[in-house]
């Protein structure tokens, strides 16, 4: 692994949760304007209310996370390139497919991780 590898991977994480912490809080939000007002009427206790908000961040999960990614990775090849960083990689004779690779392992880690998450703690979120 180069350093530009490490360097391309060093700018993936932040974009990355920010994005994530961002879409995470618009899909609750969304959540929360179309289920509350049902809620707060029935007497509910509010750990009853809770729980139902812990069960549904399962599914906002599942929508938020390939959003983050792929904003993510704009962002990174787009810094890299706005930075003229992008040009003294070339320069230096590393090919676009050889900086590439490093991003699509992380997303085939994120993919995966993404996979089992999809296959056994959402159905478990979705029955309760």
């Amino acid at each position: 692994m180069t350093r530009f590898h490490r360097m391309v991977l060093r700018l993936l994480p932040g974009p990355f949760l920010g994005w994530l912490a961002t879409l995470m809080f618009l899909l609750l939000m969304q959540f929360l304007i179309r289920y509350l007002p049902d809620l707060v009427g029935k007497g509910l206790p509010l750990g009853v209310v809770l729980e139902l908000i812990v069960y549904n961040l399962a599914y906002m999960v599942v929508l938020a996370v390939p959003m983050s990614v792929l904003i993510a990775t704009l962002m990174t090849f787009g810094r890299l390139a706005e930075t003229k960083a992008y040009a003294v990689i070339k320069g230096a004779g590393v090919s676009f497919p050889q900086l590439v690779w490093p991003v699509l392992v992380a997303g085939l880690v994120v993919a995966g991780a993404m996979w089992h998450f999809n296959n056994v703690i959402l159905p478990e979120a979705n029955f309760r």
